[in-house]
């Protein structure tokens, strides 16, 4: 029945007035026949007035003179009461996501995600911890705990294009989290044209978004709950006298921060040495603090102190870190750099592939000081193709055999455009490739096939050759260089071979044997008795475990040579399998678990496919045939089996002709970390990747082909090797020194002790199990 404004009278109570209950009339003032102020009381005493018409009346009515009627259906009740206490679990739980995750935490994950993440609203952070202390475990564990609580329903994860199937991967596995890849095709197949808008789990590569000014805007249209950026030491400015100049990274950073509620940033090495580089960055996480800082030390004040990042940084050495029994969680690791020297005939083909890398280095320098950036693409293809000469004679000839061939095409056409009387035409660059991808190139944005898919279209066509003539001159060149090549290849008499050899001859690699050196073969030329000892402690008194040895090369000619070589010494087949980045990922996962599970798969032959991302801790040996200029890539592939989960002490051998000229610039290195350990210890192997460090070496390898070979070059580079670099791994050591945390051991039992009580009031399965049947029931449905 509806009310009439004269059955308003005071002390009546209405329901429908306000929305959280009913009121009680105070007064009522008309202001014609179909309008009035309504003046009452609520529930809780407050006095409140509105204007009403006429329609407003039909939704108001005097309440039951029982206001709990208590009829109400009761398994209804229940599974809403239900439904509350799974949302709100993590209030009696607050380790709920490591509970419905496939993982086990250790205790400086669990401080990182529970003391100090989850601590901070909004979260602005860098997680600064050491490459394999599970920086994406404890991403995992942020998000799904976030999730939980109803705080996140939208994460972006962006991260280096190597990496990205990687957290695709790691975050289903251990969380259960679908995350989908952003791709071009992703933009063809989305219906707004910004699939950032339309999804809620992306995963992104970090160039595709900061090169792309489409793909920018696009991430600049959208908004999230929670950024995660891996690497972001990537997306840095730098200080130029009073101007910032920011990469295109960096501004990425930036549209991202403004975008996001939350935002976690990953990276093992944020500080370059450059306080003011520093401080930049910092202004991703907190600009309002950390402009201004940078503000003050470009006005001149050079003195001032570095302010506190405890709040918004946590950095750990992951050699400090331990176990909830305290037990250290890395084992020791130790590096041994096998030199030998060229045979003759490979010396031969090195002096000679190398002086026509160098003259073509030297040309292409110079036309880059004339402007012609052609020559940025023609420094890339020589430097590609001195790195396979140093490979294996394999992958040098097939490297020019290919460009021999390729060249000689161009040639040939030029020739029949230039007979049929049309202007006198010019070589052509790589079609597909542009310059400016090599300007600025980030080896972390390719996986090892899709790099070694651009280095050989480059190689294959990139010349400084302009005229036909210049190209037939080039061809010849390149034709005796591929009968020396091929001789050595066929004489089957390979140096850098001969050294794996021995050393798994020393390791008797059989299934059931240890390396006990007694072997066939025993320890050959080229392999110290330090080095045999080596070996042999790695699997003394382990007479169950089959030892695991992983080879990496850089290139699929050397792989192949290697898979055939490697299977003739063991006489088995199925003790060697091979990965590589065009396998494709479903296959890849098989071939690694067959590694990690079948007693018979005793060595991996592997590029760097292997090295990202992948748990090999099951083996503890590994050995680089071939040594990348990007010493991030040596860093990344010893922490492929240095890794939590590892409880035997990691070997790695490097393999150097320390007579050639990179091979002396590595040999330098490597005696210069070796010294560095004695003062810092293992962790001097996790500064490898720092960005400065990485810049430095390639320049010097660059340097180093260019140049005659002489003993003043020679001693040159020992002297920059000495300083710059040398400098630089203090820099980078020392700081972390200063700025990294230990892991304590009364922290460690706190945390333990508040597990255990989580674990005692934790939501049962039991519970979950019967809301989800019985709702199922209620309003169809069915469990399978």
């Amino acid at each position: 029945m509806t009310l009439a404004f004269d059955g308003l009278v005071a002390g009546m109570r209405l329901e429908g007035v306000v929305a959280d209950g009913h009121v009680t009339v105070v007064a009522v003032e008309m202001h014609g026949p179909s309008s009035a102020t309504l003046t009452y009381r609520t529930g809780d005493g407050r006095l409140g007035d509105r204007i009403i018409g006429a329609t407003d009346l039909e939704g108001f009515g005097e309440p039951k003179q029982r206001r709990w009627s208590f009829d109400a259906d009761g398994e209804l009740f229940k599974l809403a009461a239900e439904a509350q206490r799974l949302q709100q679990a993590h209030l009696a739980d607050p380790f709920a996501a490591v509970d419905t995750s496939n993982i086990e935490p250790y205790p400086h994950q669990i401080d990182a995600v529970y003391n100090r993440m989850l601590e901070l609203r909004p979260l602005r952070f860098v997680l600064a911890d050491d490459p394999g202390a599970g920086k994406t475990i404890m991403s995992g564990l942020l998000i799904r705990e976030l999730m939980l609580r109803g705080d996140v329903v939208r994460c972006l994860i962006v991260a280096p294009g190597s990496l990205v199937e990687q957290w695709q991967d790691e975050l289903w596995e251990k969380f259960g989290l679908s995350f989908e890849l952003m791709s071009r095709g992703a933009v063809e197949d989305s219906r707004t044209g910004n699939p950032f808008v339309e999804k809620n789990l992306l995963i992104a590569r970090l160039d595709q978004l900061s090169r792309s000014e489409d793909m920018l805007e696009r991430v600049k249209g959208s908004q999230w709950d929670l950024v995660i950026v891996d690497e972001a030491h990537k997306m840095s400015a730098n200080r130029y006298g009073g101007e910032l100049r920011r990469t295109k990274r960096f501004i990425l950073g930036e549209a991202l921060r403004e975008r996001t509620r939350h935002l976690l940033l990953l990276t093992a090495t944020p500080h370059n040495g450059k306080d003011d580089d520093f401080l930049a960055f910092m202004t991703l996480v907190d600009p309002d603090m950390f402009e201004g800082q940078l503000r003050k030390r470009g006005a001149g004040d050079e003195r001032a102190a570095m302010p506190d990042t405890s709040e918004v940084m946590r950095r750990i050495v992951k050699e400090n870190l331990r176990t909830f029994e305290g037990r250290r969680l890395f084992p020791q690791r130790h590096a041994h750099s096998l030199n030998y020297e060229l045979s003759v005939p490979e010396a031969e083909l090195y002096e000679a592939v190398t002086n026509y890398v160098r003259t073509g280095m030297n040309r292409a320098l110079r036309m880059q000081e004339g402007g012609d950036r052609r020559g940025i693409m023609v420094g890339f293809a020589l430097a590609g193709l001195q790195r396979r000469l140093a490979s294996s004679p394999a992958a040098i000839y097939h490297s020019l055999r290919r460009r021999r061939d390729r060249l000689g095409e161009q040639e040939s056409e030029l020739r029949r455009l230039a007979s049929s009387g049309d202007p006198v035409p010019v070589v052509d660059l790589p079609r597909g490739v542009r310059i400016a991808d090599l300007e600025d190139l980030d080896f972390d944005d390719y996986n090892d096939d899709e790099f070694e898919e651009l280095e050989d279209r480059v190689i294959d066509a990139a010349t400084a050759s302009v005229t036909a003539d210049e190209l037939a001159a080039e061809v010849a060149e390149l034709e005796a260089l591929v009968e020396l090549a091929d001789g050595v290849r066929s004489s089957r008499e390979d140096t850098k071979w001969v050294q794996l050899r021995d050393l798994l001859r020393t390791g008797r690699f059989e299934v059931g044997a240890d390396f006990s050196g007694s072997g066939t073969g025993g320890v050959s030329r080229g392999v110290s008795g330090a080095v045999s000892g080596a070996v042999s402690g790695a699997v003394s008194g382990a007479d169950e475990t089959v030892p695991k040895l992983i080879v990496f090369s850089e290139h699929k000619d050397t792989l192949t040579y290697l898979e055939e070589r490697i299977t003739a010494e063991l006489g088995r087949p199925e003790a060697v399998v091979v990965i590589h980045g065009g396998i494709k990922r479903h296959d890849r996962r098989v071939i690694q678990d067959r590694f990690r599970v079948d007693p018979t798969v005793q060595v991996m032959v592997a590029t760097d496919a292997a090295g990202e991302g992948v748990n090999l801790q099951v083996a503890n040996l590994m050995v680089n045939y071939d040594l990348p200029w990007n010493p991030n890539r040596i860093e990344q592939r010893f922490g492929r089996i240095h890794r939590i989960g590892q409880n035997r002490p990691c070997h790695m051998w490097n393999l150097v002709a320390h007579e050639t000229r990179e091979g002396q610039v590595f040999e330098r290195l490597f005696e210069k970390i070796e010294q560095q350990r004695g003062v810092f210890g293992d962790q001097v192997y996790d500064v490898l990747g720092d960005s400065q460090i990485n810049v430095s070496l390639r320049d010097l390898l660059m340097r180093a082909i260019r140049s005659d070979a002489d003993p003043a070059q020679a001693a040159w580079m020992a002297e920059v090797i000495d300083g710059d670099i040398g400098t630089q791994l203090n820099g980078v050591l020392e700081e972390r020194a200063l700025l990294s945390g230990l892991a304590d051991a009364a922290d460690n039992d706190d945390i333990r002790r508040t597990m255990a009580k989580a674990k005692a009031r934790k939501l049962l399965p039991w519970f979950v199990q019967t809301f989800f049947s019985t709702a199922l029931r209620r309003y169809g449905g069915r469990i399978t």
